[in-house]
């Protein structure tokens, strides 16, 4: 079986690629909270939390938006986006009154302003399909 951990300079280059992303972050964009190392801001009328895992390394973007939907139509119509979706997860909260989209970007280089916005952008358009989608019933 291979071995797959990491060296101590592969640890220290994702540690400081997390670290990088999290300053540009911060430069780019208005934090409103940071929680457990979870930046919040907005984006795209979408509330947006911005973590990083710096053993992965990995940033997980979160979109969420109030909503006032409950019942079945709505688990098969999650269902259906969840399997076309191509970056992440489609939910909404046991209430029905929270729309979650969840993506998560592997961080292979360094992250500039303008792949950062690349990537906010694909990940609203998708956030923005699943709520338009499920609150269309």
């Amino acid at each position: 079986m291979e071995d797959r951990t990491c060296s101590m300079a592969e640890i220290l280059q994702r540690k400081d690629r997390a670290c990088l992303a999290r300053k540009l972050v911060t430069e780019c964009m208005q934090i409103e909270a940071v929680e457990d190392g979870a930046m919040m801001t907005r984006f795209h009328n979408f509330f947006l939390q911005i973590s990083f895992s710096e053993l992965h390394p990995l940033a997980v973007f979160c979109f969420a938006k109030p909503v006032s939907i409950l019942g079945e139509e709505v688990r098969s119509k999650l269902n259906m986006l969840n399997l076309k979706s191509i970056y992440g997860a489609h939910a909404v909260n046991e209430d029905g009154n929270c729309y979650i989209y969840r993506a998560a970007f592997w961080l292979e280089g360094e992250l500039n302003k303008s792949r950062l916005f690349e990537i906010l952008d694909r990940f609203s358009e998708e956030a923005n399909k699943g709520f338009l989608t499920i609150t269309a019933i």
